[in-house]
């Protein structure tokens, strides 16, 4: 899975990145294997004394759990939302903001990531700083600002949104082609003037404008990292796009429709205006709470997404 990828699955070809842990793993692996080649080489009749017998297990044993600890502190997001939810202690915050998604606050260390969606970026072991703070902050309050015209359906697409997800479901992702191009011929990936992408849900009372969703493009580099953990980017490894298009027209479940390639997405980052679990740098929701979230808040009338 770290050299070739995963050979079987909806995403064969996908490598998936070298951390700390992994290289521990096949270290041990390696080193088992050439201590039995050497005790097989080695001659029966020779003898070993007790006490190097027990300075060797006592030295391996010591150095692997000091090893070892270091690899679960580094094993990445999944691996640390996993000890969180354990009972580690994680830093608590309410940052208040101007959206109508309300304060921001640490990411949940209980959250449950979709199927076929993974985090994009490094570990989250640190707490934000005073600085990522004010800048997570900074984010939301700018991307609402630039965004409140977008409530408007119909001024989201004068302004060349189209959607890129099926029309007509509970949550609709819209594409702006023109702000993409320009993040993929080097554009900054997080421009509020500019979003790549916006997200509505199709409530009773209409679409609601949600969040909008900074892209980032195969020549970007690395993704910003304003909030470190605060802004937290995800891709997806099992949408289906049409071919020769950007539109998803389905998900790999366990392959795609006819028509249609799987590709992983790039990476996403999420800025919310609806009060969803999280807030307003949540990394994700279901359907379901950001339907219910839209539901919440006040909007002008549109028709359906």
């Amino acid at each position: 899975t770290r050299t070739v990828g995963d050979v079987i699955g909806p995403t064969p070809s996908e490598v998936e990145p070298v951390g700390f842990g992994d290289m521990f793993c096949t270290v041990c692996e390696a080193a088992i294997l050439v201590t039995a080649v050497l005790l097989l080489l080695r001659p029966f009749a020779r003898s070993i004394s007790r006490s190097a017998m027990t300075t060797v297990l006592t030295s391996a044993s010591a150095c692997a759990i000091v090893l070892l600890s270091v690899s679960l502190v580094d094993g990445g997001p999944e691996m640390v939302m996993s000890m969180d939810a354990a009972g580690a202690s994680t830093p608590t915050l309410n940052l208040v903001t101007e959206s109508p998604a309300g304060s921001v606050t640490m990411p949940d260390p209980n959250m449950q990531m979709e199927t076929g969606m993974k985090m994009a970026g490094g570990s989250c072991t640190k707490s934000p700083t005073t600085k990522q703070q004010s800048a997570t902050v900074d984010l939301v309050n700018t991307s609402w600002a630039d965004a409140k015209k977008y409530q408007s359906l119909v001024a989201a697409k004068d302004a060349g949104f189209r959607p890129v997800t099926p029309a007509g479901k509970a949550v609709v992702h819209y594409i702006n082609p023109a702000n993409y191009r320009a993040t993929a011929k080097g554009g900054a990936v997080i421009d509020p003037s500019a979003p790549q992408s916006l997200v509505y849900a199709n409530t009773p009372k209409g679409a609601v404008l949600v969040a909008v969703m900074y892209i980032a493009a195969p020549r970007s580099g690395a993704t910003p990292d304003p909030g470190g953990c605060l802004t937290q980017w995800h891709l997806h490894t099992n949408l289906c796009f049409g071919r020769g298009t950007r539109a998803v027209v389905g998900i790999a479940d366990p392959t795609c429709p006819a028509g249609s390639v799987n590709r992983v997405s790039p990476p996403m980052l999420h800025v919310w205006f609806v009060p969803i679990p999280g807030g307003p740098t949540a990394v994700d929701a279901s359907n379901a709470q950001i339907v219910h979230a839209a539901e919440q808040v006040t909007s002008p009338h549109n028709g359906t997404a």
